[in-house]
């Protein structure tokens, strides 16, 4: 802690660091990434990171579900990007969920196994989109932008 003069009155921030990372991070959109998969789930979470954006992750649906639940309303996430194919609670169960809890909260979800069925099931259960991985990064950045321009 450092002060810019002698006078008490001209302090820096005194506040600590912990609640300067939470205020900078409600300022930036925050995505919550689930996957099982800990590669890819790095992968997004090192990505959307750079793009500007503050990341939580998730390795299984539940875990997820937990994790929401304990959030107040206001620090929910911006934009939810899950796999679907994952332990007891699948990213299509999980975003049934999400969806009858928080309408507004836009689900991306994505999947090695694409079919048409899987896709169907993906949004009409809620999710905006659905995604065949592997996908580009590019096209994740441009998904994301759109989605929380969307969002407002």
């Amino acid at each position: 802690m450092r002060q810019t003069s002698d006078n008490p009155a001209c302090k820096d921030d005194m506040r600590p660091a912990s609640f300067t990372n939470e205020v900078t991070m409600l300022l930036k959109p925050q995505i919550l990434v689930i996957d099982d998969d800990a590669d890819m789930k790095l992968l997004l979470s090192d990505f959307l990171s750079r793009q500007g954006y503050s990341v939580r992750t998730a390795s299984s649906g539940l875990d997820a579900f937990n994790l929401l639940g304990s959030l107040p309303v206001n620090q929910l996430p911006d934009l939810v990007l899950s796999d679907v194919k994952m332990g007891s609670l699948s990213g299509i169960d999980l975003t049934k969920r999400l969806v009858s809890k928080h309408p507004n909260l836009p689900v991306v979800l994505f999947s090695v196994f694409e079919n048409g069925e899987l896709q169907e099931e993906a949004l009409k259960c809620g999710a905006r989109r659905f995604l065949r991985k592997p996908f580009r990064l590019g096209e994740i950045a441009k998904i994301v932008k759109e989605e929380l321009k969307k969002k407002g």
